[in-house]
This record gives structure tokens, sequence and C-alpha cells, in this order.
């Protein structure tokens, strides 16, 4: 019985080494396994880079979802083009500014879905009417953001009015074409 299991055992080997078959992936080395147990933790430290990356994006989904309502959509705010100015218009009497001149909306893309709206204005007026003016752009629906602000006193001999020059932006929602 022995002399048969010797037997057995010894034409498996045989046959393993004769096939090309590795002995040693059935009886690993000390240093097969080392190899083996850095090679899981390399799996382990990239799998963990990936989902720490995933959970950054699955977030940055979240904020934009949870932001659409506040950009602006012309199928919900009207054509911006017009409105925008509007808006601006009714802030700037609500505040008793009048404005020198209030440019044209400006578009720049920033993804497929997303755009910048931009528009220039500029006028001449004392600092409280200028934070009354502020205060009002900021009550407005969708967010308004300030671009760029510059303020100066006015060239003339002790006059205590401001010159107003700035840049409202906001966010929208890329129009769909049909």
């Amino acid at each position: 019985m022995t002399f048969i299991i010797a037997g057995l055992v010894f034409s498996v080997l045989f046959l393993l080494w004769h096939l090309g078959g590795n002995i040693g992936s059935v009886i690993p080395s000390g240093a097969r396994l080392e190899k083996l147990r850095t090679d899981r933790q390399k799996a382990a430290a990239e799998v963990a880079e990936l989902e720490k990356k995933m959970a950054e994006v699955d977030a940055a989904e979240k904020t934009y979802r949870e932001n659409l309502g506040n950009f602006w959509n012309d199928a919900v705010s009207g054509y911006a083009d017009v409105e925008l100015r509007k808006k601006i218009e009714e802030a700037s009497q609500k505040a008793g500014l009048k404005l020198n001149s209030i440019g044209t909306v400006r578009r720049t893309r920033i993804n497929n879905d997303l755009q910048f709206l931009e528009i220039d204005m500029s006028g001449v007026e004392t600092l409280e009417i200028l934070t009354n003016f502020y205060e009002e752009i900021y009550k407005l629906r969708p967010k308004f953001y300030w671009k760029r602000v510059d303020l100066r006193q006015e060239n003339l001999q002790d006059s205590e009015r401001l010159v107003f020059n700035g840049t409202l932006r906001l966010v929208a929602i890329e129009p769909v074409s049909k």
C-alpha cells in the first residue's frame, strides 16, 4: 500500500515536471509568498486610491445636483440676454443708482452642461447708493457674483461720488437645442 501511494505521488510530480507545470506553484517558497504579499499590498493601495477618487467625484456630483436650482436656466428664468439686463436695471432703480451703461451678456462655456454669463456695467454715484445697489444685486435669484469691481473717486474737485465699473457673473445651464 505504501509503495502504491509513493508511486502515485512520484507519478504526479513527474507529470507536472514533464508537462511544464510549476511545482513551485503547488508548494510556494518563502520568496514567492513575500512577492505575492507585496503585490497584494500594492493592489490594495491602488483600490484605496481609486475609491478616494470615486468619493471625490461623487461629492462633486452631489454638489452639482444641489446647486442646479441656483443656476440660470433660460427655460425657467427667461432669455438671459434680455432678463439679466432687466434684473440689473430694476436693482439699480431700487437702489437709486443711474447706471451709465449696461453691456451685453457674454457667454463662456464651462463644460457641456454649464456656462458663465457675464455682463459689464458702469455708473457714478455716492458710496451709500453703490452699497445699496450691491445689496439689491445680492438679493437677486439666481445668485449673481461680482467678477470684478473698480471704484475710484470722480475727477471733479471735492466730489463725494465714485466712478463704478463692474462685471457681474453667474452660472447658467447650457440651453438644449432642439
